[in-house]
């Protein structure tokens, strides 16, 4: 009788600890979670709604706070990009040569200066961004928030060039509007637990 209780308190102890640390799998929230991609132009700023992400991440726990990030991938598909105008659309798919490249992709290789508290975290990811089949090594400020339980907001932005990616920045009306260089990818993505 002693050792079934033994045996009933240890399996307790360990699966307590199963759910305090570990690494957990995550899944992007693609109805909660907002990405854009903004610039200039030679005519005015502009803004795009990034339609449908795709994303997983695995988060490291330990006594209930983020310790680290193991793995992360996110996904976009350049037909997904919505300006609100047609034009503005396909010039923006011929742009990130969208008929050969049908993916934009994040991949992270690590994570720095990791700083959480109980219920924030913040520090850079780390990883290989790839664009028109260019990949090019990013680093990316985020901030992090732990919600109801396990659910993770992360947050942040970053910008980059096209030029950086092989990508020639769009013109129309004949090339009296011509886009920027520089363009602005922000995000506030919801991390479900698996």
């Amino acid at each position: 009788m002693k050792t079934r209780r033994l045996l009933l308190t240890l399996a307790l102890i360990s699966a307590v600890f199963t759910v305090v640390s570990g690494q957990r799998e995550y899944r992007m929230d693609t109805r909660g979670s907002k990405m854009t991609v903004s610039g200039t132009s030679s005519i005015h700023e502009w803004e795009m709604d990034v339609r449908d992400p795709e994303g997983s991440a695995k988060f490291l726990w330990d006594s209930n706070r983020i310790q680290g990030i193991s793995d992360l991938s996110i996904k976009v598909k350049p037909a997904k990009l919505d300006s609100g105008k047609k034009i503005m659309d396909d010039k923006t798919q011929d742009a990130l040569k969208a008929g050969k490249y049908n993916t934009i992709e994040f991949k992270l290789l690590s994570v720095e200066n990791l700083v959480s508290s109980d219920t924030e975290f913040h520090g850079t990811v780390v990883g290989n961004l790839s664009i028109a089949g260019q990949v090019n090594r990013v680093a990316i400020p985020f901030t992090g928030k732990l919600m109801n339980g396990y659910k993770v907001v992360v947050t942040g932005k970053k910008n980059i060039l096209m030029s950086d990616f092989k990508i020639k920045p769009p013109v129309a009306m004949m090339g009296a509007l011509e886009t920027g260089d520089e363009v602005s990818i922000a995000f506030d993505v919801v991390w479900d637990l698996i």
